[in-house]
């Protein structure tokens, strides 16, 4: 429920393209590539959150529950890169 909320609050018509000014954001989407919509949600909040005016830190990333260790490959892949936007 909380998700809808918050993907319903970030289309709302009355939120100005600079709404996000300032605010730095990174998404993973988990799912399972043979669905026709594989990781959408992921790509969604991607898009219109950079529509919004936050700055987008790294490249969306992806796990996919059909690789051989399941998210975990895209998970691997995509931490060091987070770490390294996170300046951690």
């Amino acid at each position: 429920q909380n998700c809808k909320n918050t993907w319903l609050k970030l289309q709302s018509h009355d939120l100005s393209m600079s709404w996000l000014n300032g605010v730095k954001f990174c998404v993973f989407g988990l799912g399972d590539s043979t669905y026709c919509q594989f990781c959408v949600a992921a790509e969604s909040f991607d898009v219109r959150l950079g529509e919004l005016g936050a700055e987008r830190m790294l490249k969306r990333g992806v796990g996919d529950d059909r690789d051989e260790d399941k998210y975990f490959t895209g998970w691997e892949n995509w931490l060091p890169e987070l770490w390294t936007a996170l300046h951690v």
